[in-house]
């Protein structure tokens, strides 16, 4: 599933004019000293975007069984499960192998590219029957 990415970056202000060619809406600016996503930027991310883009799917693909979401080992990610109630979100949460993502990044082609053909194709078929 693709969201809305975050993005974050030293500067804790910047120029409205950024909007002129990133829409307000489809990014997540947010600020932080190093640059980096942290477990505070992160947790927002996941509870502001990716959960309400779930639920959206759930219900538009009648969908409502558990759905994987696989992270890598960053700490703001592992932070992130003592903050979300996964059991009542139906997430479960899949942590790769520290030092794999040369292995790893197969999953972008292989599995997650036939994932996204797989949805875009459904989403098609819905779209002709309605």
């Amino acid at each position: 599933m693709a969201c809305i990415p975050q993005v974050a970056v030293t500067r804790s202000t910047f120029d409205d004019d950024l909007y002129e060619y990133i829409p307000l809406d489809s990014v997540q600016i947010v600020h932080s000293d190093n640059g980096y996503v942290n477990s505070a930027s992160f947790e927002n991310w996941f509870k502001t975007i990716f959960i309400p883009e779930l639920h959206r799917r759930r219900e538009k693909y009648n969908y409502h069984d558990k759905a994987v979401v696989i992270m890598d080992g960053l700490k703001a990610h592992e932070n992130l499960l003592d903050n979300i109630d996964a059991e009542a979100e139906k997430i479960v949460f899949h942590f790769l192998v520290a030092r794999m993502s040369d292995q790893t990044q197969p999953l972008d082609i292989g599995l997650f590219g036939i994932m996204k053909r797989y949805e875009q194709n459904y989403t098609r078929i819905q779209d002709l029957s309605q």
